[in-house]
Order: structure tokens, then C-alpha cells, then sequence
């Protein structure tokens, strides 16, 4: 929810940033040790929410298990929203997971902003709330401070957030993706999505060729369980359903129940391990082009900052899914899951009957009473045998196969596809087996993506006139670098927190590509020396 005067400001944190929840978390730290206290928690309600506290921050003991980032938390008694107070036997009920906060004896002090009302609750012992604490602690100064940080925190985390968005967009816009194969654009996209919010995985449903009452997923980062990735779902199905239905962004904290749901693929979704997710509708006028989703593989309360952060990002993919060439793709995606059902439909009828005619054959064959016949019936048996032959080669060609294994010859063909530019050379060296060490999918696709984007980063920003390519396998460790001899930045190498609120997404989304497989990425770049970003990968396999 947004205050009319300061309607481009996020009142939650989301999409990965904590500056409401780290700048509060110092005041409620000292508010705490005022009294002495095991927890001090700031609970937040807009102005167009009924139920429900969110959680600003929370700050407690290094030993008790903290408050998530925007949970939500039901009281069981209400709380003054205009002086201080001193309750008893208050217990906050997460509504995310088996989650309490329960408190004996607190002091709440209530403060109200253009968004909604708050207060912090600190928890005390049974003599620590008398009117010399209250005097003590100080609470209007403490509250108005607190209010005066939020205010604060909030510009930030919003101005940082539109940073990222905005380098996102531009990235989208201007990657070259004929590293990335057939659905590469489509897979940037999807995988931006995921980046922006900082979510475990990010899947895109488009409506079937032909038929927009039934969706499918086209793309996906980080979605392995074939059960999942082949689900196909009609127009009002599950999360997505629910986005299509309401024509807006819909969040479900905890899939496996969520009760608003219609047949939702409960069993597929936990299975792929996804706990909590967002879907956002591509929507282009009266017409829903898709619905792209991002997924927590634990729980999480993503707010509704992460709501409109997706929504921006999927207006802008809804534009995009009109170029020419995301056309293709999509159109791509539509044909190749028609002849994948195509082919699992004939394996399922035809081939089960071409077996069975086979071994009936067979049977009658020794059975048969005369020489003629059964010379007849082993022809009908050969030809059985002949006609399952060739169907499961057919059937072979028609389906896409999954992610597979690839051996570092093939990733740095795949890498190289990234074409140079007019006037810039480039060297590929390699150290050790190429085609004799097999990489896993996860892997391989990791090396293409990191190395694929170097390159183009590299092409885009640095105006070298030359670029390196270097592989280097051991029983070990693969370690894959790019370097350029042309313009670096020191910045470059700045931690990867710090990276996305200074613009490089495209690095910190490297640097997470990175983490998610094991693997450690190490930038080093100067004005005048060039950038080399190198990838080691450990041989865990």
C-alpha cells in the first residue's frame, strides 16, 4: 500500500533489501537493553489491512530464533494505538509457521505515519513496567526517532530497489543471449525474475498453441523435477489460476494450503520443493499472455514491496513478449510441448499395442500346428518388432531431451557462441581434458551463463580490443576465466552484497549463479589493467 504523497515509496522491505528491518533493528536493540529486556519487536499495520501485524524488525538474544522480515503475526488481545501501555500475557501467532512470541509482561508504544499504524512491544519482567520505566525509557523521543529512521529507511530501501529494477530492464534489453540456445531471451527474462526478488526459482506459463484455456511452462531457472516442469493446467488452476482469475500479482505464503487455490498441483509443487511463491500476469490489454512466478523453497513472507517489484518487471515482460524474436521463442516453446505430448500419447497407445501384438505372435507361433502358419505369424512378429524399432527412433527425434551432462568442450562452444565485436580479438585456451571431463547439467549450465555473460559485460562496457577465454580442468577443481585488456572499475570487486545497490544486477547475479552450485567467483579489475573474472568450480561429482 503507497500514501498518495509518497506514492514511489515501498512502506515493507522486499526483493531482497533489509533497510527498513536493519535500520530499526539498531533502535529496538537499545529500547531493549533499557529495560533489559529478551526482545523488543516493531509490528506494523497499513492503513488497508483489518488483521494481521507485520513485522518491521525484531531484536532479541543471539540464542532465541528471530521474527522473519514482513511475517505476519495475529495477537491474541488488541494494542492502544495512542499512548503507552503496559500488557500482560501477550502472544503473537505467526500465520507463516509454528512461530510464537509470547510475552509475560511487555510495554507497547503505539506511533502512527502516512502508512498505516505501529508499535513496538518490549518485552519486561513483572516489576519492569512501572511509570518511572515508562519515564525512563523515554518512549515519545524513542518512537519519534523511530519513526524519523523508518522514514528514512524507506526512501532508501525504495531508491536502491529502483536502481535494481532499473538495471534489470537494461540488462534484459541489451543482453545478447545467442549463448543461452533456442529459449534464450525467454530464459534471461525468467531468470532476471528471480534475481530481482532473490527467490530460490522462477517458472513461466504461457497458454497452449491454439488454446488459451490451458497453460504450460515454457521456461524455467532452477527447476529440476520433470513431474513439475511438464505440468500442464487449465485457465483458473492453482497460483497462477488465481493470478489469471484476479487479473493482478497473488502471493501464497504457504502453497500446500493455501484453501484459495483450485486443484492446485499440491503434490508436483512440494515435490520440486516450492514452499512459497508470487504470480504476476502478463497482461496486454484484456489479454493474459502468460503468468510469470518466482518460489521459495522455505517459507517466506514475501510483502507486498516484492508484489509490486514483480509487477513492474512482468508489465515489462508483457511488452516484450510482442518483439519478434520472444515470438519465436514462445512459438518454439508451444510446438515443441505439442510434440513432447504427442510423442508420450503415441508411447502410451501405439507402442503398448505394437508390444503386445509382438509377444501375441511370438505365442501363436509356437503354437501353431503347421509350418505355414507359424512362418506367417513370425512375419507378423518381425514387422511388430520392425514397426516398434522405428516409432521409438521417431519418438526419439520428436521429444527434447532434458538437461543433460556436458563435457567442457561443449560448454565452451556454447560460451563462444557470444559473438565478438568488429575490431576485438579472442583467445580460447584450455588446460587439461576438454572432451573427457563430463560436467553435470547444473554445472555446465552455470559456465555457459557466467561465461556468456562476461563476455558480453566485457563487450558492452569495457572497450577492450581483445578478450581471453580460459579453462583449466584437474581431478580437483574447473576453473573457467575471462579476462579483457580493455577499461576495469575497482568497483567491480566490491563485495556482492554491495553490489546491487550500486547497479551491477548482472555481477550479483553472477556472483549468486556462483553460490548456488558451490562454486566461488573472484573479480579483478582496475582502470588500467582490465577485468578477469574468473569461476572455480570444486569437482564434487
Amino acid at each position: 500500500m503507497r500514501a498518495q504523497h509518497t506514492e514511489e515509496v515501498y512502506w515493507a522491505d522486499g526483493a531482497g533489501s533489509r533497510a527498513v528491518f536493519d535500520s530499526l533493528h539498531e533502535i529496538l536493540t537499545e529500547l531493549r537493553a533499557a529495560v533489559h529486556s529478551d526482545r523488543a519487536v516493531a509490528l506494523y499495520r497499513p492503513a488497508s489491512v483489518r488483521s494481521g501485524w507485520f513485522v518491521l524488525s525484531d531484536s532479541c538474544r543471539p540464542e532465541a530464533p528471530p521474527a522473519l522480515s514482513n511475517e505476519v503475526f495475529l495477537l491474541n488481545r488488541p494494542l492502544g494505538q495512542k499512548t503507552p501501555t503496559h500488557v500482560t500475557a501477550l502472544v503473537a501467532k505467526s500465520t507463516l509457521r509454528p512461530f510464537l512470541l509470547s510475552f509475560t509482561s511487555a510495554l507497547a508504544i503505539p506511533w502512527s505515519d502516512a502508512f498505516g499504524h505501529g508499535v513496538v512491544v518490549i518485552g519486561v519482567n513483572d516489576g519492569g513496567a512501572s511509570e518511572q520505566v515508562l519515564e525512563r525509557i523515554d518512549a515519545i523521543a524513542n518512537t519519534r526517532n523511530l519513526v524519523g529512521t523508518l522514514s528514512q529507511s524507506r526512501l532508501s530501501g525504495t531508491l536502491t530497489l529502483e536502481r535494481q529494477v532499473s538495471a534489470a530492464l537494461r540488462e534484459s534489453l541489451a543482453a545478447n543471449m545467442a549463448a543461452a540456445g533456442p529459449m534464450g531471451r525467454l530464459s534471461s527474462l525468467v531468470a532476471t525474475a528471480r534475481d530481482l526478488l532473490q527467490s530460490d526459482t522462477a517458472y513461466l506459463a504461457l497458454p497452449e498453441e491454439g488454446n488459451d484455456t490451458h497453460y504450460f511452462f515454457a521456461s524455467f531457472s532452477n527447476v529440476t523435477t520433470p513431474q513439475f516442469r511438464k505440468l500442464r493446467m487449465s485457465f483458473g488452476q492453482g497460483l497462477g489460476g488465481l493470478a489469471r482469475r484476479e487479473g493482478r500479482v497473488v502471493t501464497s505464503m504457504n502453497y500446500a494450503q493455501d484453501e484459495r487455490l483450485v486443484a492446485a498441483p499440491v503434490t508436483e509443487t512440494v515435490d520440486e520443493g516450492i514452499m512459497s511463491a508470487v504470480a504476476a500476469p502478463l497482461i496486454v490489454g484484456s489479454d493474459v499472455l502468460g503468468v510469470l512466478y518466482v518460489g521459495s523453497r522455505s517459507p517466506r513472507p514475501y510483502s507486498e514491496t516484492d508484489e509490486l517489484v514483480l509487477a513492474g518487471f512482468a508489465d515489462y515482460m508483457a511488452l516484450m513478449m510482442d518483439l519478434p524474436e520472444i515470438r519465436t521463442e514462445s512459438r518454439t516453446a508451444r510446438l515443441t510441448r505439442m510434440r513432447e505430448d504427442f510423442a508420450h500419447a503415441i508411447h502410451d497407445s501405439v507402442v503398448r499395442s505394437l508390444v503386445q501384438i509382438g509377444f501375441t505372435a511370438e505365442q501363436a507361433a509356437c503354437a501353431a500346428g503347421n509350418e505355414s502358419a507359424s512362418a506367417s505369424i513370425d512375419a507378423i512378429r518381425r514387422a511388430a518388432e520392425e514397426a516398434l524399432t522405428n516409432l521409438r527412433r521417431e519418438l526419439n527425434g520428436i521429444v527434447v531431451p532434458e538437461a543433460t551432462a556436458m563435457s567442457v568442450g561443449q560448454v565452451l562452444e556454447q560460451v563462444t557462441r557470444v559473438p565478438a565485436r568488429v575490431g576485438v580479438s579472442r583467445d580460447v585456451l584450455v588446460f587439461g581434458s576438454v572432451e573427457e571431463t563430463t560436467l553435470p547439467a547444473s554445472i555446465a549450465e552455470v559456465l555457459i551463463q557466467i561465461g556468456a555473460e562476461a563476455l558480453t559485460n566485457s563487450l558492452k562496457h569495457s572497450e577492450c580490443s581483445h578478450q581471453t577465454i580460459e579453462v583449466t580442468t584437474s581431478g580437483e577443481q574447473v576453473v573457467l576465466s575471462v579476462s579483457d585488456d580493455g577499461r576495469g572499475s575497482p568497483l567491480l570487486c566490491l563485495e556482492p552484497s554491495r553490489l546491487s545497490g550500486m547497479g551491477h544486477l548482472g555481477l550479483a547475479s553472477m556472483h549468486r549463479r556462483a553460490r548456488r552450485v558451490g562454486a566461488q567467483l573472484a573479480v579483478d579489475s582496475g582502470v588500467d589493467s582490465g577485468t578477469i573474472v574468473k569461476l572455480i568450480v570444486p569437482r564434487t561429482w
